[in-house]
């Protein structure tokens, strides 16, 4: 079996690159509430003339070598390069039911999720890419540069681009499609806004220029989604309805033709513009099928009966059991953790003697084995994973750990207070609703949960289960609150993080409360702010992970959520398949790994096995 876990890539001697992209869009949020597992993605000197590079750290450089391979994975690593990839032949995927453009295929019309993206990319790739470690590098862009204030970005592409119908890649093919299409798109219009982009120029045939409206150091991260996505639509050649169901791209692979619900079928782009180290031609497999089984149980049988042989998947569960069938698992804690999350506005949950000692009588590794159905659940303390170069042990270690005396201590004194928020008597219980959805699993998690608070003799629970529609509007609250968006619900299943960076994400976590539907939990404080100033001001991954650290401490402090678990991602294969996880920049740099479950398949192939 060979297992990658993602360790932290801070533990390896590997090179890091810079920047983590740019805000959570309200519809990315929603649409991870009503795929995830708990209810909440993918969706910058003075003089304006002087330039700087930013495809690294001032400290950092591209070397050779292998790029987030845990300690316990070089051997396997070693080994498969051992072996010559051999091209042709055909494979399945088996995907989850989260694939989005039920209408076509164009990105800047349609919210493309995890499995949506394991199709997408194959065809529309993107300026730049994000590694598994959370850093972002350029892809079909050679080099990015900004101006010292991050209000202007100069894209190079690289030479030799080609689209699948042979057109040669030049910056204005990007801006005419930004111009007619990315910018009046029912996603992309949001994403430009919230990335302050105003306007994209054409410097030379190989040259774009990004202006902003305000200072993002950011960007990075913007262009390996949507907006960066490169395509090749002519109005007076393809129609839109067309592109939709066809798209053209620069991509490894490229539409056999499709329609919704239908298999999706992948071919070869014999004109890619990318080779392998020897010099042979990309992608090695000829075809590739995509089919979607929303059962994780009948998928991972599938493969294990070769129907299938790759699947992606959410399930820690899933995960396991691939481990355990000695299969091929490449996987992921995600900067996606869930949550039980308080209403800060509304009583008793306002007060934070009852939110410390909700916390403290909570047992969170019971809690998380039961919201994702594995012994192996991943514990959480913070919104970015131990696989990502976010991630801080300082705010894992100031965590607090379960303590009922303490708890009972804490709520103790809210019962006797006379003043206490939920104006009711002194000495008596207080009573907390905790809302969630109708999942069997995370009512498991509620029904453990209520146990744990009734257990300290002083607190009350009422489940609610409502639908996940239900739940994010409750959540989210309404212009006609009072005050506007502040949510009906004390206590609820959600889920915090993201791929976007987690600067942008706490931006609009703690946006104002009565214009801001994101800040569910109703979180406000100029502390927190001054920090989420701080952290946006600068491009420097160092001070930023620096000034995250502190801002993640305060922000825990005041214990507006209660960790339950990170979400996982895999990629499983069977034993026919090499190089899976494995994929290399244009630079020759290897990378193993992968985000959100999503593969890149140009250099996965077929053994003689």
């Amino acid at each position: 079996m060979r297992d990658c876990d993602g360790s932290n890539p801070k533990s390896h001697d590997l090179k890091k690159y810079c920047l983590k992209g740019w805000i959570v869009r309200l519809g990315c949020v929603l649409l991870l509430v009503a795929s995830g597992c708990m209810s909440k993605a993918d969706f910058s000197d003075s003089e304006a003339t002087a330039i700087q590079e930013i495809v690294l750290d001032d400290d950092e450089q591209l070397s050779s070598g292998t790029l987030g391979v845990p300690e316990d994975m070089t051997t396997g690593i070693s080994q498969q390069k051992e072996l010559s990839p051999q091209s042709g032949g055909a494979i399945t995927v088996l995907l989850q039911d989260d694939l989005s453009p039920i209408s076509g295929w164009s990105p800047w019309e349609n919210i493309c999720a995890w499995a949506c993206r394991n199709v997408l990319n194959q065809v529309l790739e993107t300026l730049t890419v994000v590694l598994p470690d959370g850093s972002v590098v350029p892809f079909l862009a050679k080099k990015i540069n900004h101006n010292n204030d991050y209000t202007e970005w100069t894209v190079e592409l690289r030479s030799g681009l080609l689209f699948s119908d042979g057109t040669l890649l030049e910056a204005s093919i990007y801006k005419k499609g930004y111009d007619d299409y990315v910018k009046s798109g029912k996603v992309t219009s949001g994403l430009l806004r919230d990335a302050r982009i105003t306007s994209v120029n054409v410097v030379n045939d190989s040259t774009l220029l990004f202006e902003l409206s305000e200072s993002n150091p950011m960007l990075l991260n913007v262009l390996a989604g949507p907006i960066g996505r490169v395509f090749l639509l002519e109005k007076d050649s393809l129609s839109e309805e067309q592109f939709a169901f066809n798209p053209v791209g620069t991509g490894p692979f490229i539409f056999e033709g499709w329609s919704p619900g239908e298999r999706i079928v992948l071919r070869s782009n014999s004109r890619y513009w990318r080779k392998d180290e020897n010099g042979v031609q990309l992608p090695y497999l000829e075809e590739i099928t995509f089919r979607q089984i929303a059962d994780e149980r009948l998928r991972l049988n599938f493969l294990i009966k070769g129907e299938g042989q790759i699947l992606q998947t959410r399930s820690s569960l899933a995960i396991s059991q691939g481990r355990e069938s000695e299969l091929t698992v490449i996987s992921r804690r995600e900067d996606n953790v869930g949550v039980i999350l308080f209403n800060t506005l509304e009583s008793p949950t306002n007060d934070l003697r009852v939110r410390k000692g909700l916390l403290l009588s909570s047992d969170q590794e019971e809690l998380g084995r039961l919201a994702s159905n594995s012994p192996d659940a991943s514990l959480a303390a913070q919104w970015v994973s131990p696989d990502s170069r976010w991630y801080s042990e300082a705010v894992t270690r100031a965590w607090p750990k379960a303590n009922m005396s303490e708890a009972k201590e804490y709520l103790l004194k809210y019962v006797q207070d006379p003043k206490r928020s939920d104006k009711r008597m002194t000495g008596e219980k207080i009573a907390v609703t905790l809302l969630c959805t109708d999942d069997l699993q995370l009512a498991n998690m509620t029904r453990s949960l209520k146990s744990q608070w009734e257990a300290t003799g002083l607190v009350d629970v009422t489940l609610e289960q409502v639908g996940r529609n239900a739940l994010i509007k409750r959540v989210l609250g309404s212009v006609t609150d009072q005050p506007s968006f502040k949510g009906d619900f004390e206590a609820s299943c959600w889920r915090v993080g993201g791929e976007s960076d987690p600067g942008a994400q706490i931006e609009a976590f703690l946006g104002l409360v009565k214009t801001s539907p994101l800040n569910v939990a109703n979180m406000e404080g100029d502390d927190l702010l001054s920090l989420v100033e701080e952290l946006n001001a600068t491009g420097k991954f160092q001070d930023r992970s620096l000034i995250l650290e502190n801002l993640m401490l305060l922000l825990n402090a005041k214990i507006p959520m209660i960790y339950v678990d990170y979400l996982s991602s895999a990629l499983i294969g069977d034993s026919s398949v090499e190089g899976l996880g494995t994929w290399t920049l244009p630079e020759g740099i290897s990378v193993l790994g992968q985000i959100a479950g999503v593969g890149r398949y140009s250099e996965v192939w077929l053994n003689d096995g």
